[in-house]
């Protein structure tokens, strides 16, 4: 069974819940670009953020937050068939545990640390190069990066510019980070800005 979900990592933890109290899955790809296959089956799966949530508790109690961490960056990955990678780890994690943290060479976990690892180098170094520009009142800076990484440098940026309201577009992902003095959303942005 090929599970498919709507690009939100709540819809892709539902499917990892659905794996275990449904039906195994072979496979876990995005709905927007699964092109269907002649001799498989499939089945879309409906975000359900309690579900989400289990599957997020579970993998921090029974393995580990660093775990989970890892997962969270794959996730925000460009890799292809990150999903089935995931799969494959989280499925390894429950089994091992904690254990899975030092597991560095094993095929299955390798690719996980290394892909991680790029994510998180990647978002650090933005954290260091991104400049503004002030627009009608507002700060704006635009970014192309191989990963998506909004979600990881809008802490960062929400804390050091907390007195300015400023709009990150990545340009390549058509979204943004919008901050107004108070609160950060990530917002879908369809046309093209400065």
């Amino acid at each position: 069974m090929i599970y498919l979900y709507d690009d939100s990592f709540e819809g892709f933890l539902t499917c990892i819940y659905e794996h275990y109290y449904t039906e195994k899955a072979e496979d876990i790809k995005s709905k927007y670009k699964y092109q269907k296959e002649l001799f498989s089956e499939y089945k879309e799966v409906v975000t359900d953020y309690e579900k989400a949530m289990k599957v997020t508790n579970g993998i921090k109690d029974k393995v580990s937050y660093l775990a989970y961490n890892h997962i969270y960056k794959v996730f925000l990955s460009c890799e292809d068939k990150k999903e089935l990678l995931l799969l494959k780890y989280i499925v390894l994690a429950f089994k091992v545990g904690a254990k899975v943290d030092n597991m560095h060479t094993d095929e299955i976990v390798l690719p996980i640390h290394k892909t991680a690892k790029k994510v998180s180098f990647e978002a650090h170094r933005f954290l260091g190069i991104l400049r503004f520009a002030e627009v009608d009142n507002l700060l704006y800076a635009s970014i192309e990066p191989d990963h998506n990484i909004i979600p990881l440098i809008a802490r960062h940026f929400s804390d050091r510019l907390k007195n300015e309201n400023f709009l990150i577009h990545d340009k390549k992902r058509k979204i943004g980070l919008a901050y107004n003095k108070n609160e950060y959303i990530i917002i879908d942005i369809e046309e093209d800005l400065p």
